[in-house]
């Protein structure tokens, strides 16, 4: 790949890579996801207004839920980083 040697491509790749290692980083930080079971009773049981549940279980029960959604939303910044890698390499390739 000649353009490899480019610096706006070289720039690009960087910044992507840096991308996909940091948010990378991030998911390895939150630990391994939890089952939908779990994650499916705490949306439940906050959704109950008249729920008997204690402050410290609906607060086990919001983290449940924040941690799920942080999940997700990295996961979708590293699809993303990852589709911009294989376009930069697409181009690239089709400019050979």
């Amino acid at each position: 790949m000649p353009r490899l040697s480019d610096p706006t491509l070289l720039a690009s790749t960087k910044r992507v890579i840096l991308d996909v290692s940091q948010t990378r980083a991030m998911l390895q930080t939150l630990g391994p996801r939890l089952d939908h079971e779990s994650v499916d009773t705490a949306k439940q049981k906050l959704s109950k207004t008249e729920c008997t549940i204690s402050e410290k279980e609906r607060s086990l029960f919001k983290m449940i839920v924040q941690l799920e959604m942080m999940h997700d939303a990295y996961e979708k910044l590293m699809k993303d980083a990852e589709k911009r890698l294989v376009e930069i390499y697409e181009n690239t390739k089709s400019d050979e």
